[in-house]
């Protein structure tokens, strides 16, 4: 056996492994090579064959698995980040249409829609690239491309049909086409909004409204997504300040799509912030304004999606996501080489983001 490999049973293995050899069952393979194992992996494991033996790296060559990921990883995110650069421009010669002839096609909408539920089915190297940092120019069709990925992980999460899912992607890819319509001088504008400058901005959800509801065989369900996506459950939001149940589902699940997208990405007015950092941020808000259930939903799924995950630390150092606390998410329990660093007792060290 390789030096740098060693076997354990399935029962000793801990989140942040990475697998040295893929895993079969049978002739079925359940886990590839290189995967990061987490606690969902584990237990998967566990359910097939809990006597089984699975070959693991050893961490004496902790440094060059953490080589080999983070490029594995950067080739990945460019792969990734081309394909929806591709799909966000073809969402802009949709709205350019818009502006130019007042009318959607609604093949090529489709096609947007078709290519990116495709491109998304893998969560991991999908959510890289849906919180990678790029120019601030790229943000307003890219951040209606990654709402909608967002708007469709949670609907998928909470239960939705295949007909809801079908139709919560399209009001997520357009719950901003509003912003069309609006001064670009106003949506660039670096400084502080002025109150007549904001509420020309509010205006958008509405005008992106009857856009939607003009769309022939549009569902309604999908206008009514894009109009209400930025009202709140305790009345604060807008244009119709509606509470709780009155507010259309859709319109609750894009709040936190978008919230957790433009919390994440590089805006005119605001640089981006660690996604465990947003998480716990929008934790804070959930309580009064977010769907406290859909909210609970969402944040359970991003925990699986982060726990094996590799980030990076403000000290520098790589370091593998353990354990994470819904009551406490930006400072979890991780594996910096052969070390456990608890980030509830090291106030000093915090992820600036995921590799």
């Amino acid at each position: 056996m390789d030096k740098n490999v060693k076997e354990l049973n399935v029962n000793e293995l801990l989140p942040g492994m990475i697998l040295a050899r893929e895993i079969r069952k049978n002739g079925v393979k359940l886990l590839d090579k290189d995967v990061i194992l987490n606690s969902k992996f584990i237990e998967k494991i566990k359910k097939v064959d809990y006597l089984l033996q699975v070959l693991v790296y050893d961490n004496e060559d902790e440094d060059k698995q953490i080589h080999d990921f983070i490029v594995k990883s950067i080739k990945k995110l460019n792969e990734k980040e081309k394909v929806f650069g591709e799909i966000s421009n073809k969402l802009d010669n949709i709205c350019k249409e818009i502006e130019v002839n007042s009318k959607i096609s609604m093949t090529e909408l489709r096609n947007v829609q078709k290519n990116l539920l495709e491109e998304s089915k893998d969560y991991s190297s999908t959510m890289r690239s849906i919180i990678n940092g790029r120019d601030v120019d790229e943000y307003i069709y890219r951040h209606s491309i990654n709402v909608g990925i967002l708007s469709n992980m949670l609907g998928k999460w909470i239960g939705l049909s295949v007909k809801d899912l079908n139709l919560l992607t399209y009001a997520g890819i357009l719950h901003d086409i509003g912003k069309i319509r609006i001064d670009s001088k106003i949506l660039n504008k670096k400084s502080k909004l002025t109150s007549e400058e904001f509420r020309i901005i509010k205006t958008h959800s509405v005008i992106g409204y009857e856009i939607v509801k003009h769309i022939p065989y549009m569902d309604e369900n999908v206008s009514m997504g894009v109009l209400m996506h930025h009202e709140r459950c305790d009345g604060s939001g807008y244009p119709l300040k509606l509470k709780d149940e009155k507010i259309h589902t859709f319109g609750k699940i894009i709040a936190i799509a978008d919230e957790f997208d433009a919390m994440t990405s590089n805006r005119v007015y605001k640089k981006k912030q660690s996604p465990f950092k947003v998480l716990e941020i929008m934790q804070e808000e959930a309580l009064s304004k977010l769907d406290f259930k859909f909210w609970s939903i969402f944040l359970n799924g991003m925990v699986n999606c982060y726990i094996g995950e590799m980030v990076k630390l403000n000290t520098g150092d790589v370091a593998k996501v353990v354990r994470m606390d819904i009551n406490d998410i930006s400072r979890p329990l991780l594996l910096v080489k052969d070390d456990f660093i608890d980030l509830k007792e090291r106030k000093d060290i915090f992820i600036e983001d995921l590799i």
